[in-house]
């Protein structure tokens, strides 16, 4: 009861062409509310294909759901792979005519490094002035990191890749890429999903989101 849509560009920079898989509900007569999965990965590797399975399954609940892909900061660091979700949830909107997608109702869902994409994407545009800024109405966080700056987290290898530099030389660039930073009266209701014995995303990245 789903049809699967697969390898569609959404962007293509640097030669290189970002891709999504959108599944849909068989047969629906009706404007779409719409899931964006970002997957996880450390920012260092994964694929939307990690996500389909996800994606599969809130199809057949009558969801339009869109698995994407961004580019990995050993290709470009931050903040590309904030850039590419933006433009994924623009693309989607733009076309939302041609896929029955309702683009007002719109949520992010992501892990691990997914997880801190969609909080940030979501967070930064409830914030923004800037009306192109692609608002979502929800965001779903499984064990994402929320604070790049505390010290049980800053110093790990893939956050230096993901910014090309250590947390000592550029503390207010791990701020600003920190969706805690960006909490507000604003911000889009958030289900925050997290593994009591994570031992590479505490517990606390969570607990510390939700009570900001």
């Amino acid at each position: 009861n789903v049809v699967a849509r697969r390898d569609i560009v959404f962007s293509t920079i640097g030669g290189k062409e970002l891709k999504l898989d959108l599944f849909t509900p068989r047969n629906a007569g009706w404007r779409l509310p719409i899931v964006v999965l970002i997957h996880g990965g450390c920012w260092l590797a994964g694929s939307r294909q990690d996500y389909n399975r996800f994606a599969i399954d809130l199809a057949s609940r009558g969801y339009a759901a869109a698995s994407i892909d961004y580019r990995l900061s050993e290709e470009a660091p931050y903040p590309a792979a904030v850039e590419d979700c933006r433009t994924a949830v623009r693309w989607l909107r733009q076309n939302a005519d041609t896929y029955t997608i309702d683009p007002e109702r719109m949520a992010l869902l992501g892990g691990s490094a997914g997880g801190h994409l969609a909080e940030y994407v979501g967070y930064t545009a409830s914030t923004s002035a800037n009306a192109a800024e692609p608002r979502v109405k929800a965001v779903i966080s499984f064990y994402g990191w929320s604070d790049l700056t505390h010290p049980a987290v800053r110093d790990f290898y893939w956050k230096e890749v993901f910014f090309g530099s250590k947390y000592d030389d550029a503390p207010d660039l791990y701020k600003e890429a920190s969706p805690i930073t960006h909490v507000s009266k604003q911000a889009p209701p958030t289900l925050l999903l997290q593994g009591t014995i994570d031992t590479i995303v505490p517990p606390s990245q969570s607990v510390m989101l939700m009570e900001k």
